[in-house]
């Protein structure tokens, strides 16, 4: 999605469309809450630096934001909102 997002961005920005990303992580919701109460879904969340599930509203700024005309200059970028998971591995 990422490289979709980028190539979209390069393709449509002289037609003043702006491509972006919301790249969320592991956020609780209705159909995964049972999974994550689990024992396998509790280590899992430890594996999170912030060792909790995101929730919807940990969306809503980075999504306000790309709606936003504060971020008229942004396209081809991916905001990654994940507690840290992605670059637990570093």
């Amino acid at each position: 999605m990422v490289q979709l997002t980028q190539a979209l961005a390069l393709e449509w920005a002289r037609f003043g469309i702006r491509v972006n990303a919301l790249c969320p992580g592991y956020v609780e919701t209705p159909l995964n809450r049972d999974f994550f109460a689990s024992e396998a879904g509790q280590a899992l969340i430890r594996r999170i630096p912030q060792r909790r599930l995101g929730q919807l509203s940990d969306l809503d700024m980075p999504l306000r934001l790309l709606l936003s005309d504060k971020a008229a200059y942004m396209t081809g970028s991916a905001i990654v909102v994940d507690g840290g998971h992605l670059c637990s591995s570093l």
